[in-house]
């Protein structure tokens, strides 16, 4: 017999491979090979291969920047293989602003990358804290739907079924 489940693994980390309860599992990770490649759409993607997994990861933007915020605006991707990543899931938004469970770059705990990461995260709260948006800053999720949170100011009248008679 075939389990549904077996089908949907692939090549590529998903927040299933992190565990039975996303929002606790991890994984910690040494890089064995990064190069660049594309996804499926045809955008940039960053594909590192690791010691410790048999599957690939796929770093869009989101991921790039935790590389750089861990490792140095400098960061080359030959540079990577031999670097110590922690994968976790976190709660994010798809394109269409649905809640889903994405796979995110952590440092380690208690190593010099998480020491510099949380230095790096507090300075930039304090910098938007004084109304001032750091370059490595994400900007805030919106609120609502703006296309479904308003109503044309003709929809109203063309929409009013007393006036149609009935």
């Amino acid at each position: 017999m075939v389990r549904i489940a077996d089908t949907l693994s692939g090549q590529w980390l998903k927040v299933e491979d992190l565990g039975s309860n996303p929002a606790a599992d991890f994984l910690d990770l040494t890089i064995e090979q990064a190069q660049m490649g594309t996804f499926a759409d045809g955008k940039v993607s960053l594909d590192l291969t690791f010691h410790e997994h048999e599957k690939k990861f796929g770093c869009q933007p989101t991921n790039r920047k935790r590389l750089i915020m861990l490792f140095g605006e400098d960061v080359q991707v030959e540079s990577l293989p031999g670097q110590r990543i922690r994968l976790h899931a976190e709660m994010t938004t798809t394109v269409s602003g649905s809640p889903c469970w994405g796979v995110r770059i952590v440092a380690v705990p208690n190593t010099l990358q998480a020491d510099s990461a949380a230095a790096k995260e507090r300075i930039a709260a304090a910098m938007v804290d004084q109304g001032v948006r750091p370059r490595t800053a994400q900007p805030a999720p919106p609120q609502g739907n703006p296309v479904m949170d308003q109503e044309p100011g003709h929809f109203a009248d063309e929409y009013d079924q007393s006036k149609a008679g009935f």
